[in-house]
């Protein structure tokens, strides 16, 4: 069991620290009932979520706001989350680099014929 948790805690830490930023304040922890079912308690301090939803929102192709997340296990029993944010909407990734680039060159022509 004691392997297990370095391991937990190794890749807890590597994950966090490739992937990235964890959310505040959030809490995830299992419970397993008498019957074999188990749950998981959510629980979140909500100005601080709230910040961190609308900080790290990513607009679909329909035009919905998204915040992907991750429960990672962590040496505790719980999971650490942290933001998931691998950007799957190719079409709108590809629209935005476009239009920067765009941008970018429309900046240096007016800046030649200044």
């Amino acid at each position: 069991m004691a392997k297990t948790k370095k391991v937990t805690k190794k890749v807890e830490a590597e994950t966090t620290k490739k992937q990235g930023k964890l959310v505040p304040n959030i809490k995830i922890v299992p419970h397993t009932f008498k019957t074999g079912t188990t749950i998981l308690n959510i629980s979140c301090k909500i100005p601080d979520f709230v910040n961190f939803l609308k900080n790290n929102a990513v607009v679909g192709r329909d035009g919905c706001s998204w915040v992907n997340m991750k429960g990672i296990p962590s040496s505790n029993g719980g999971y650490t989350v942290i933001l998931n944010d691998y950007f799957h909407d190719a079409q709108q990734l590809a629209d935005q680099v476009f239009s920067e680039d765009f941008e970018l060159e429309s900046r240096k022509q007016e800046n030649k014929v200044s």
